[in-house]
């Protein structure tokens, strides 16, 4: 199988980023397979070792088949579950594809699983993740608890003169997944007073710029917001080196327990048994409500879930996270 098998990834960062595991059965056994991807998470597929050519989807569906056919794969194993990434790998004559069912794509695999249904209960998605590679025959030891982190890149030079706190005030999902940012520089500003060397950068995608300015006006100190001004391997890389990662459950908290970097993560809608992040570095601050997880992009109600974990609770687990 070594060389002629294809990985999908997902189209999103954190998504990616709990494929790991899986991604792990085949390079732990010796293969070393080639990754098909966005071309904004190549940087992101660039840092997984043991893997073979990492390629670009394509703008058109017919490109993107035109190009894994010259490849000539005998196997591709989907993460994502869409119709249009099973097309991707028949249109491709890709001879054995495996993913999930689901989105009316069954006809187009060759093996398949279902994934769990909300009534059985969460089944973290890295788990689920686990249950392809099985279906080539494939099983190793990476999973959720023992996950090995990403080896570092080299840092950022510009930071690397000093510690400094990563901070990811939003989430492209939507609102019901972003912490308030007073609460984000109340935490900053009690870390910053116990430690006059940490400095404070802000990250996130362009669209998160109206959330950084906001937060970087309600810090007390001033912060470094490089806001929608990184490349994702910059991006990476800060996040890697930092002396602690603040952030929502967000690709950048999933960025972090890639490299086992110490962070502090805030979850409202969403369920951490279902998508928390891999590894033991990241501490989950979340309080289940009577209406969570709602799943929802933008609450109709108040926020109860983010506000009801308070600035004291969340610089307290950054504290030990510091030590």
């Amino acid at each position: 199988m070594e060389n002629s098998l294809l990985l999908r990834s997902p189209n999103w960062l954190g998504d990616a980023a709990l494929t790991l595991p899986a991604v792990r059965q085949f390079t732990g056994s010796g293969l070393r397979p080639a990754v098909l991807c966005p071309e904004k998470l190549r940087d992101f597929w660039r840092l997984v070792p043991g893997l073979g050519e990492i390629l670009s989807v394509q703008p058109r569906l017919r490109d993107t088949a035109k190009l894994l056919r010259a490849k000539k794969f005998t196997a591709a194993l989907l993460f994502p579950n869409s119709l249009t990434v099973a097309l991707e790998a028949w249109l491709a004559g890709i001879p054995r594809r495996v993913g999930f069912h689901g989105h009316r794509r069954r006809w187009l695999l060759t093996d398949s699983v279902p994934r769990p249904a909300p009534v059985a209960g969460f089944i973290h998605q890295t788990r689920q993740n686990l249950e392809l590679p099985r279906l080539l025959g494939v099983t190793g030891t990476d999973s959720l608890e023992n996950f090995q982190p990403v080896p570092r890149p080299p840092a950022d030079r510009d930071l690397a003169a000093r510690p400094y706190l990563a901070v990811c005030p939003g989430a492209a999902y939507g609102p019901a997944k972003r912490w308030p940012t007073d609460r984000f520089a109340a935490v900053i500003n009690r870390l910053r007073a116990a430690d006059r060397d940490l400095a404070a950068v802000i990250l996130g995608a362009d669209g998160d710029a109206p959330v950084a300015a906001r937060l970087a006006i309600q810090c007390a100190k001033p912060v470094i917001d490089k806001t929608g001004r990184t490349t994702l391997a910059e991006f990476l890389a800060i996040l890697a080196n930092a002396r602690l990662v603040l952030c929502n459950d967000s690709g950048a908290m999933h960025a972090a327990a890639m490299f086992g970097t110490p962070a502090v993560a805030v979850f409202g809608s969403t369920e951490p048994a279902l998508t928390g992040p891999l590894g033991d570095s990241v501490s989950v601050n979340r309080e289940h409500v009577p209406c969570s997880p709602c799943f929802l992009r933008a609450c109709p109600l108040d926020l109860r879930c983010l506000t009801s974990v308070s600035v004291s609770q969340v610089t307290n687990a950054a504290v030990e996270k510091l030590r």
